[in-house]
């Protein structure tokens, strides 16, 4: 029995020019098959218990599409993937069309290495990237449906799962055309959005910032991004925040800004979890707290976003910044932890930072603008600074041997002043580094007064100093 393949990532992946993991090369078959998945369209090879499994976490967005690419179809698109009716339309499109609309949708995020196949393949993972495809798709099928209507002129084509799996004559019937024009002609945008279509509003409001088919009218595209986000698009609410922290197309609004920015990043939208990290870190529209702005700067840096690596994390209450990073990863659970948070921190101490630097409104995708803008260079967070406390925990730790190595030649009162010094200088090592790890009043006070203990400070200035090793690496 011959299988029809319809892709194949090894063929992207072993044709790259550049460093891109191989796994890229499945990035935009992933899309689809998650698309296939999340409207009924899989096949035969979807209907274990493992690969129900997987379903079940795609659905939950906790995996993506290409992750399910790699672990049930071995990089590979093949019609047992997919049922009668998914096979019949990705027969009729997935070659023919595609590939265009993914670069249609997709290109203003494509690097520019001069490399066509390692730009296509260089679109980031993300499930705010798979709903843009899913939406098109969408269309896309629903063109192919009215094009699969009976006509006069021959028998009608059934897109009946049952009819098309008793006979493969669907591939070879003589096929209606299908219609595969752009999408959205702007009349047809402006219908859409009058009829609720949040991401027909988003679409809109790049109209207008873009100017490429509309004049371009700011106002216009923030009064479209203000439609869009209350109907719950996270790409307008993102927007609308930068509208707000730009004080384009709105006054200009820092708390509204946060607001907004707050709304984007509960959904997932990885710009506005970054753009809400370096409010928290400046105290920009919200109450300066490291803490969070860390933890949700850690989030947009597990999304791939390269801002938030170049920006990197403050130095400084990092195990608590982690943990809220592990409550803020769970689905719907953002604005949740951030609350909690925030009701039990202490007060803020005012910083030196820099406000942030936001990002041009209307991204036509998650990760690039619609229109560059002219960037800032965001600084450089501060680095933890090694200072004569940490020399002295070093002398600190070595003590045992110190002393070890002068018993032989060293006795009576100079050995004993020798380890009296040695632990006054331990100790000193302690109580400073001690400050640097966070530690309240009573624990700093415990460890340097166990420092001046001769063996047992030795071990507690080696303990110390691995903790402080561990918080420099961190920072």
């Amino acid at each position: 029995m011959s299988y029809e393949k319809y892709d194949d990532a090894e063929m992207c992946f072993l044709n790259f020019e550049t460093d891109l993991e191989t796994e890229a090369g499945g990035t935009h078959t992933g899309m689809y098959l998650a698309w296939a998945a999340l409207r009924g369209l899989l096949g035969i090879n979807f209907e274990d218990a493992r690969a129900l499994a997987s379903l079940e976490q795609l659905r939950a967005r906790q995996i993506t599409g290409r992750d399910v690419y790699f672990t049930h179809c071995d990089g590979k698109l093949m019609d047992h993937d997919l049922n009668a009716e998914g096979n019949a339309f990705t027969a009729w499109y997935y070659r023919a069309r595609y590939f265009e609309d993914y670069e249609r949708v997709f290109k203003d995020q494509f690097p520019a290495t001069g490399h066509w196949n390692d730009d296509f393949c260089s679109i980031s993972d993300t499930w705010e990237n798979t709903d843009r495809i899913i939406a098109l798709l969408d269309r896309r099928f629903g063109q192919w449906r009215e094009s699969q209507q009976p006509n006069p002129q021959g028998p009608p084509p059934s897109a009946s799962p049952t009819a098309a799996a008793a006979a493969p004559a669907a591939k070879a019937a003589a096929p209606t055309v299908l219609s595969l024009e752009p999408l959205d002609p702007l009349d047809a945008l402006r219908e859409r959005a009058q009829a609720g279509d949040r991401d027909a509003w988003f679409d809109l409001g790049a109209e207008y910032v873009t100017g490429q088919r509309v004049a371009q009218d700011i106002d216009a595209a923030a009064q479209a991004f203000t439609k869009a986000a209350e109907l719950g698009s996270p790409d307008g609410q993102f927007n609308l925040g930068v509208c707000f922290q730009r004080g384009e197309g709105r006054p200009k609004d820092l708390q509204k800004a946060v607001h907004w920015f707050s709304q984007a990043a509960d959904a997932g939208h990885p710009d506005a979890i970054y753009q809400l990290a370096m409010a928290y870190r400046s105290g920009s529209g919200v109450l300066q707290d490291l803490v969070a702005s860390n933890a949700l700067m850690l989030l947009a840096q597990s999304r791939g976003l390269a801002e938030a690596k170049q920006a990197g994390v403050m130095a400084g209450s990092m195990r608590e910044s982690f943990a809220l990073a592990e409550q803020l990863r769970k689905p719907g659970q953002l604005l949740i932890a951030l609350t909690r948070h925030r009701k039990s921190a202490p007060a803020p101490v005012p910083g030196r930072i820099p406000t942030a630097t936001a990002q041009s409104p209307a991204r036509k995708t998650a990760n690039k603008p619609a229109t560059p803008a002219s960037k800032t260079r965001v600084p450089e967070p501060e680095r933890p600074k090694l200072h004569p406390g940490h020399l002295a925990l070093l002398v600190g730790a070595a003590s045992m041997l110190i002393l070890l190595a002068l018993v032989t030649s060293v006795t009576g009162t100079p050995l004993k002043v020798t380890a009296v010094v040695l632990g006054i200088i331990g100790a000193f090592g302690v109580y400073r580094c001690s400050a640097d790890l966070d530690h309240g009043a009573g624990l700093r006070w415990l460890l340097t007064a166990l420092a001046l203990v001769p063996v047992v400070g030795s071990v507690v200035c080696i303990m110390v100093l691995l903790w402080t090793v561990r918080r420099l690496q961190e920072g």
